[in-house]
């Protein structure tokens, strides 16, 4: 177990640098996920099956394979009902994903899965919520992301900018870097959605400048293809200020932008 918890952690590494055939997966040459995920099953071992799991979610979720991201989650929630790695700090993360990837899918969903996924995420912040109260350095920024997204959702506009800020900041205080990443990018998407470029382009380059410090740059080679244009060129060192770009924003843009949500 513990060998083959080292082999796919080195290779979550080498996904989230880009040094793999695919950006969303696992799998080249000398490894492959079903052969990997079999070998759990067979052997009985859920607890492997559980953390090998969770790294696919992230990845899944990371790289925007939200129905892969969906299906997953669903399966390490069937192994935390059976109270597998009961106690497990990553039951927060678990749980942190399946919501965003609800929220990710919530446009394409029809009436009826609109109102499951409603009630899931409102399951999942529940929890949530308890847990940031008692621990709001390790939950609180998550709580906030999800809430952004669910006021985002349900056309919420003002709600979701301070929510999504407020993520930010939490995520930021904290030390998540990789959570104050996913947060730029979501408000980034959140602003790009609204018509305004210019603040879509600072906070994806947010993002970026995230990404980068977390070690995730094949995530930074996936926005900027996605967004060309949009995020700047950036190298920020890690004890550096957080608002070194934040001079390429006009700010006559963001007070045109604060008046229209």
């Amino acid at each position: 177990f513990v060998k083959s918890s080292f082999t796919e952690n080195r290779r979550v590494l080498l996904c989230l640098k880009g040094l793999l055939p695919e950006r969303h997966c696992l799998d080249d040459q000398d490894f492959s996920e079903k052969e990997n995920r079999a070998f759990y099953i067979e052997s009985g071992n859920e607890l492997g099956l559980f953390y090998f799991l969770w790294n696919l979610q992230h990845i899944r979720y990371l790289f925007g394979h939200y129905e892969d991201a969906l299906s997953i989650s669903n399966e390490l929630k069937k192994l935390m009902k059976r109270k597998v790695a009961l106690g497990c700090l990553h039951y927060g993360d678990i749980l942190f994903i399946h919501s965003l990837t609800l929220a990710a899918l919530y446009p394409s969903q029809r009436l009826a899965g609109k109102i499951r996924t409603r009630a899931a995420i409102r399951q999942n912040q529940k929890k949530m919520k308890a847990w940031a109260k008692h621990s709001p350095m390790n939950f609180r920024h998550k709580y906030l992301l999800v809430e952004a997204e669910c006021y985002r959702i349900s056309g919420r506009s003002g709600r979701a900018a301070q929510a999504y800020r407020d993520a930010i900041q939490s995520a930021s205080e904290s030390g998540y870097t990789n959570s104050e990443a996913i947060a730029n990018e979501r408000f980034g998407h959140y602003w790009l959605s609204s018509g305004f470029r210019d603040i879509a382009g600072f906070h994806f380059t947010e993002a970026c400048r995230c990404y980068e410090r977390y070690g995730a740059q094949g995530k930074v080679s996936q926005l900027r293809e996605a967004f060309p244009g949009l995020i700047r060129t950036t190298r920020t060192a890690p004890d550096e200020s957080a608002r070194t770009i934040s001079d390429s924003l006009d700010l006559t843009t963001v007070i045109s932008a604060s008046q229209a949500i």
